[in-house]
């Protein structure tokens, strides 16, 4: 028999794979200002993807935001800001209770689950900007003359009483955002471990963390994070060392999708679909990458030339490609959710219909070599210490 209620509170609402290429465009964003030497045509249509990943300089203008301090308080403390923004109005909404009858069962819910609700859905969006703008402060690079400084603004010699002025805002990004995101996400899916797929209200917190995935891969969230945080440390503290900063981009973007293809973590396969295609992409862009770096030290105006105008050229193909398979993907997901929720609504098909397509694309191809078909699926689920009569 189907888990009724464990499909049913792997409902969808808002379309997964918006946030999935919001990722994907953070981290095109982050191999903008990597040093690959990108030629300046392609810098400027890689830097359009700053925006996702909410870099400060795109949003100041030298009047109001002119030195790196202010660059820096403004990028750790907005999210605090924000926080409490959506802190008001939850206490509002709850103070309008007895006047506006609709928001009656939005109010019942405790505040302290609402906070998380919201925490689970943004923060792993935000960690990849947070923790690149709490990182890039311990990011300093020694010169010739023997003195460390900010990479992020040269201006700043680091270890100097500039830069110790800032170091408490700078462990509080650390600890508030790098360290304590994973952590508390880690601490709720181990805590609530035997109600998440039992519990409505735990569904209701913490889904946004685990439902799309299956349940031996419900840490998944946590995976995502490393990588994030591996790209992260990667763009900060190897930007010296070009070849081996490429070279962890490959290892982190390129293997991690391969790994990821292989033990495929989600349970819709829509989404196996969107990372195949989002690591193809990001793969192309880090090739144009290598070519300028291979570029950069190859001698030949012709050749170099040449080489210049194929890098814009991949470049461009990419960020094209890729804003297209955003528009395609995310209304192909609309058009899966919309479809899905009628049809559950009247009965018609469980929520498990994709697994039981996978399933069966799985076992088609075997069971034309197999002289019993039945009996060889009960003795693979008795193997498995599962009994035909069971199902």
């Amino acid at each position: 028999m189907l888990d009724e209620p464990a499909t049913a509170l792997r409902t969808r609402r808002v379309p997964p794979t918006i946030g999935l290429f919001i990722s994907a465009f953070q981290i095109v964003g982050v191999l903008s200002v990597a040093n690959l030497s990108w030629p300046p045509e392609a810098q400027r249509a890689l830097n359009a993807f700053n925006f996702f990943a909410l870099d400060v300089n795109l949003f100041s203008s030298e009047c109001s935001l002119a030195t790196f301090e202010a660059k820096f308080c403004v990028a750790l403390l907005v999210p605090i800001c924000f926080a409490a923004l959506v802190v008001v109005q939850l206490v509002v909404l709850r103070l309008a209770k007895g006047a506006v009858a609709m928001l009656a069962d939005l109010v019942d819910v405790p505040l302290s689950q609402q906070l998380a609700t919201v925490l689970f859905f943004v923060g792993p969006l935000a960690y990849l900007p947070l923790a690149r703008s709490a990182l890039g402060f311990f990011d300093c690079t020694r010169l010739e003359s023997g003195r460390y400084y900010l990479d992020a603004d040269m201006s700043i010699e680091c270890y100097t009483k500039r830069w110790l002025s800032l170091l408490p805002l700078g462990l509080f990004g650390l600890c508030a955002y790098v360290v304590a995101i994973p952590c508390l996400i880690a601490r709720s899916l181990h805590a609530q471990h035997a109600l998440l797929f039992t519990d409505r209200d735990t569904v209701r917190v913490y889904g946004a963390l685990y439902r799309l995935y299956r349940r031996p891969w419900m840490a998944m969230p946590l995976v995502l994070l490393g990588k994030k945080l591996a790209i992260v440390l990667c763009s900060l503290f190897l930007s010296r060392l070009q070849g081996l900063q490429l070279v962890g981009f490959l290892a982190v973007i390129v293997g991690g999708g391969f790994v990821q293809a292989m033990a495929k973590p989600y349970y819709f396969p829509l989404y196996e679909r969107v990372e195949l295609i989002i690591t193809l992409l990001l793969s192309l862009l880090l090739g144009a990458g290598l070519m300028s770096l291979s570029s950069t030290a190859s001698s030949g105006d012709v050749r170099a030339s040449n080489a210049r105008v194929l890098i814009i050229v991949l470049v461009v193909l990419g960020i094209v490609a890729l804003a297209a398979a955003a528009l395609a993907l995310i209304a192909a997901d609309v058009r899966e959710i919309a479809t899905t929720t009628r049809a559950v609504d009247r009965g018609a098909m469980p929520l498990d219909a994709a697994h039981t397509q996978r399933l069966l694309r799985l076992t088609q191809s075997h069971l034309r070599d197999v002289e019993n078909p039945r009996a060889f699926l009960a003795q693979v689920l008795k193997d498995g210490g599962v009994e035909m009569g069971a199902l």
